[in-house]
């Protein structure tokens, strides 16, 4: 199973699929997330996967299907619901400066197999 969380947020677009505010709620509910899975805090006899919304871990769970967490994105657009245990992680990462308009363009990309 492969998830993908990528975090594009761009000082002056957004990207035209996200609603308004919601890569900023990806980003910081991402670094929550890894914030959490460093702390080795969580507690897996609860659920396999964490909800985290607004930056707040809201629960645990465990794996949802396709269209559950469609559901779920939809209700709560930037919110990250993912497994607690990870084989492996994959970061990729790259920004430009835009001199012209005067402004940095980031994309950080998470991919756990």
């Amino acid at each position: 199973m492969i998830s993908k969380i990528v975090i594009n947020r761009d000082v002056r677009y957004a990207a035209p699929w996200f609603v308004e505010g919601q890569g900023e709620e990806l980003a910081t509910n991402t670094l929550e997330y890894y914030h959490l899975i460093g702390s080795k805090s969580l507690d897996l006899s609860r659920g396999s996967h964490i909800h985290i919304v607004k930056g707040k871990l809201i629960g645990y769970g465990d794996e949802l299907s396709g269209e559950e967490h469609e559901k779920l994105n939809k209700k709560n657009p930037g919110m990250i619901y993912a497994p607690i245990k990870q084989k492996s992680v994959v970061i990729r990462f790259s920004s430009t400066a835009n001199v012209t308009l005067k402004e940095w363009q980031v994309c950080v990309a998470f991919i756990c197999n």
